[in-house]
């Protein structure tokens, strides 16, 4: 016979399958390899899209919309003195 069952395990011609219940799991060289992936994919969209959506970034914002930004008036303190 080609399979021989013994002790929850199937030994075929090339492998050994474990019958058991227990999942796969990912190595730690699997996982950094994964997040190392995922963090150059976000880094490249977001540098993509600071590039297409550079027309539309703000330059100067208008001085009665933040006046908080405005140097032009001299800086006092929180309490006004």
């Amino acid at each position: 016979m080609k399979n021989e069952i013994k002790d929850k395990t199937i030994k075929t011609k090339n492998s050994e399958i474990s019958n058991d219940l227990t999942p796969w799991r990912p190595t730690y060289k699997q996982f950094g390899l994964a997040m190392g992936a995922v963090l150059v994919f976000l880094i490249i969209v977001f540098i993509v899209g600071n590039i297409i959506l550079s027309p539309y970034r703000i330059k100067e914002v208008d001085k009665r919309i933040t006046p908080w930004l405005d140097n032009s008036k001299p800086k006092t303190s929180i309490l006004g003195i």
